[in-house]
Parts: structure tokens; sequence; C-alpha cells
């Protein structure tokens, strides 16, 4: 897919174990996507290997599995109800991707994104949670309504669930 559509810069989001960061694309190279402290974008994790995949960002946006133990899998574009299809596994070669497809690494999420404008807040940069399930976004727009008055919130749940980001969310509204 052809990234000329947009002056825009893209940005890497990882969604690890606990954590959400975004990292800036360059506007064309390879980027090493791995745990190894030499890769370009370095994800911990257990199930992403140590040299996991190559990103490929030029005029086509294309990933490589580079024979990773958990695999790289992608997973199907949206249909009309914007319900995702099952995952697709990425074998010897490049498979093309677009920009907001979800990517697999291991139990890892990537998604090649647009970058947005960073919004201050308390002197820090962050970055907005990506929202596409309705019922995500009933649950961001609680948080919005219970950060504008004065009580105590208290988020519970299992690990990886999402609790830091609802938190962030919370402070920030």
């Amino acid at each position: 897919m052809s990234l000329r559509s947009s002056d825009t810069p893209l940005e890497l989001v990882v969604i690890g174990d606990d954590s959400l960061h975004a990292v800036a694309l360059p506007a064309s190279g390879s980027l090493l996507v791995g745990r190894d402290s030499a890769c370009d974008v370095r994800i911990q994790g257990g199930s992403v290997s140590r040299r996991h995949a190559l990103l490929h960002v030029g005029p086509d946006l294309t990933i490589e599995d580079l024979g990773s133990r958990n695999g790289t899998f992608i997973a199907e574009r949206a249909g009309a109800a914007g319900a995702t299809g099952p995952l697709l596994r990425v074998h010897a070669g490049r498979s093309s991707i677009a920009v907001g497809d979800r990517i697999n690494l291991g139990a890892t999420i990537v998604v090649v994104r647009r970058a947005a404008p960073a919004r201050a807040a308390e002197g820090r940069l962050r970055e907005p949670p990506i929202v596409v399930d309705p019922s995500m976004e009933a649950l961001h727009q609680q948080i919005r309504r219970a950060a504008r008055g004065k009580i105590t919130v208290l988020l519970q749940g299992e690990t990886g669930v999402g609790k830091e980001i609802f938190a962030r969310a919370a402070h920030d509204a």
C-alpha cells in the first residue's frame, strides 16, 4: 500500500504487557524489531524474539518475520461492521501492511499509524489511546464523565487489561 497519500509522519504504536508507547518512524528504511538491545524498536516481553521482525518503510509498508519463535501475524482488514477477521501468519518474505493494520508479534500488538499532534499534560507529552471498538469507546466516555466529578475512582482488573491506560485517561480528562 502506498504511503504517499499524506505527508503526516508515521509512528509505530507498541501495546505490550502493561505499556503503550509510540516510536517515530523514518520516511524510509528498515527497522529491526525485537527484544535485543541492538534492535531499532525494542520490545520487552517473553513472547517477542530477540530479532523478531523487520519493518520496511518507504513507498510501500511491509513487514518481514525473521524466523521468530511465536510468529508474526496480521489481522485481516476490517469488514463492513468494523470487526477484524482471523489473523494471517507472515511466512517467509515480506507481507504488505497498511496504516492502521493490527500486527501481533507474539503476544505484543503493534500498529502503524499517522502521528497525531501530542497533547501536553502536566509538562509531559502523552499519546491518546487508540479506540475503535464501540464498547471500549463507551468505557472511555464513562472515565471522562467520572473525571469531571470530585470522586475517587478505583480501577480493578487482571494484569494486562488496560488499567494504566484508563488511569492516564482519567488524569488527562
